[in-house]
């Protein structure tokens, strides 16, 4: 673990949909509130997000 920033951009077409119903890529338009998620087993973490921007 480290306690150096680091700057992580992850572009909308990185992303999958998790449900049939949910769409390829999302739209940058209709996006309201971000999260940061984990799931599949325990996880341990420390986020701390200085400044969230969308491109």
């Amino acid at each position: 673990m480290t306690s150096d920033w680091q700057e992580l951009r992850v572009p909308f077409t990185a992303f999958v949909p998790s449900g049939a119903l949910l769409r390829d890529t999302p739209d940058p338009a209709s996006v309201t509130s971000l999260a940061a998620v984990a799931y599949g087993r325990d996880h341990q973490a420390d986020l701390s997000f200085r400044w969230v921007g969308v491109y």
